[in-house]
């Protein structure tokens, strides 16, 4: 998919998410790009965590970046 419309399809899709977290997009100090706001949005895996359980214990490596 070509850039601009994959950059359009996200805008479309997660609209709501990138206005709840505008800081976190449109941060002055930090422009996140087209190519960036696509890839991170476009990758985000929903989970479902209970209480009480752990998600990350402390000391233990990780491979993901988890938003809570």
């Amino acid at each position: 998919m070509k850039p601009r419309l994959r950059h359009r399809l996200v805008n479309g899709l997660f609209g709501n998410f990138i206005m709840n977290y505008f800081y976190f997009f449109n941060d002055t100090e930090f422009e996140a790009g087209c190519e960036f706001t696509s890839e991170f949005l476009s990758n985000i895996t929903p989970r479902l965590y209970l209480p009480d359980n752990i998600i990350v214990g402390y000391g233990d490596d990780f491979n993901e970046m988890i938003m809570i």
